[in-house]
């Protein structure tokens, strides 16, 4: 009689614990049908901007100056170029770091070619000022906007940077300004130029 009831109980024992699994973790029908209804509404996740993740870092310098040299088949050409106040910024992005000067109170002395006239040295000089200007470092590449240029001939090899302002070959106003050192041959544009030569020249 024992052995019997034992039996039945764990008979009942073993239907109710088949009946929970397949109520609770068997999937039917109308739960695949929730699922593929689910998936459906749900929409994927735009990926933030690049510009969104980054940090950047500022150093602000006054009396700024550069000085560069550049070889030709000439000679070395020099740069020299100098600003009231420089702000370095350092943005850090996810891919690519990048490297910023914004500078202000411009004044650039650029010699744009060596020659020989009569056997003696000489030298074609240009200068620039502006008021704002960006070097991207990155690029290796100087833009500034609304620009006082001057051209000059000189004698000698070496930058003059003392320059009579009376005394130059060509001089005008550009709207842009820009020169490039990323190439073997540094390049030099001033879009919108106006300019007037020197008088009996």
């Amino acid at each position: 009689m024992f052995a019997k009831t034992t039996f039945f109980s764990c008979l009942l024992i073993a239907l109710f614990f088949c009946f929970f699994i397949a109520k609770f973790f068997i999937p039917r029908s109308s739960d695949y049908s929730f699922y593929r209804t689910l998936r459906s509404s749900e929409k994927p996740e735009e990926a933030p901007p690049d510009s969104v993740n980054f940090f950047s870092t500022k150093q602000i310098k006054e009396g700024v100056t550069k000085e560069i040299w550049l070889p030709t088949e000439e000679g070395r050409i020099n740069y020299l170029l100098k600003n009231r106040i420089s702000t370095v910024t350092l943005l850090d992005r996810i891919q690519q770091v990048e490297l910023v000067e914004e500078m202000e109170g411009i004044k650039c002395w650029m010699q744009d070619r060596l020659y020989r006239e009569d056997e003696l040295p000489m030298q074609q000089i240009r200068y620039f000022e502006a008021e704002q200007g960006v070097y991207q470092y990155n690029q290796e590449t100087f833009l500034a906007d609304q620009v006082n240029l001057s051209i000059f001939r000189l004698p000698g090899h070496a930058l003059v940077s003392f320059l009579d302002p009376h005394t130059p070959y060509l001089k005008g106003a550009a709207k842009h300004v820009s020169f490039s050192l990323s190439e073997k041959s540094p390049k030099f544009q001033a879009d919108h130029f106006k300019a007037y030569l020197k008088e009996g020249g």
